[in-house]
């Protein structure tokens, strides 16, 4: 028999989902980075014989329409054998990604809501291979001033004469910081299970229309639950019902 879910029961989902989260990313080491800096558009071959000196993370730099260049290289270790293997760069900024000298995609600017929304689509490998090796090299811009909205953000629509446009957001100079770039193993299972849960969730509380179902478990939340929360064994499992 279904049921109107609690606020005891959301509160138990909202805590699921953020241990969920938690559980998605696992680095198994650091990247050391190198770099240099322009204000030249460059193409991958040309910034690749540029001379480059190291980046220590937590680093600033960065001047208007300014770019810099890292590179990076991951020597996969023993752990990640079998594994499905991201990155976690932290640029400071947008980006343009290769890796071993092919167009890997991009770095979205920090405005990302999630912050796994930066690992999840950054994956090297499905399987990886102990002693398999990867080059990065990735183009960051230092970006530029912009009209922002009242609420904060960038103003994509009209400016009013009186709207405090170009206004300097970031110290010159010192416009982007280098975070702590790592690579490491993602679990695709949590992952899959927050996106269900979540969407879900997102669901119910524009219809108002929550309804919980006892001893229905998903397969992903049994495989998850497992392998990791082994101290909830005990605990009834419940599934979040989407009624039709």
């Amino acid at each position: 028999m279904s049921r109107l879910m609690t606020s005891e029961y959301q509160d138990r989902v909202k805590e699921w989902l953020e241990v969920l989260q938690n559980d998605f990313y696992l680095p198994l080491g650091e990247i050391p980075m190198e770099y240099f800096r322009t204000f030249d558009e460059l193409a991958y071959g040309e910034a690749s014989q540029m001379q480059y000196e190291p980046a220590a993370p937590g680093m600033t730099w960065g001047r208007t329409w300014e770019y810099a260049w890292f590179r990076g290289k991951i020597v996969l270790p023993e752990a990640a054998e079998g594994r499905r293997i991201v990155v976690d760069l932290q640029p400071g900024g947008e980006a343009t990604l290769f890796v071993n000298g092919t167009s890997f995609g991009t770095y979205r600017a920090p405005w990302v809501e999630y912050p796994h929304q930066y690992i999840e689509d950054n994956c090297l490998t499905r399987c990886g291979k102990a002693g398999e090796s990867y080059e990065i090299l990735m183009e960051v811009y230092a970006g530029h001033w912009y009209p922002e909205r009242p609420g904060g953000g960038c103003s994509t629509g009209p400016v009013l004469k009186h709207h405090p446009v170009l206004r300097p957001d970031r110290e010159e100079g010192h416009r982007v910081v280098l975070g702590h770039p790592t690579y490491g193993i993602w679990n695709e299972d949590a992952y899959q299970l927050f996106i269900d849960a979540d969407n879900r969730s997102a669901h119910r509380r524009s219809r108002r229309r929550w309804r919980l179902s006892p001893g229905l478990p998903i397969r992903r939340f049994q495989t998850w639950r497992s392998g990791v929360l082994r101290i909830v064994r005990q605990e009834q499992p419940w599934h979040l019902h989407l009624p039709r």
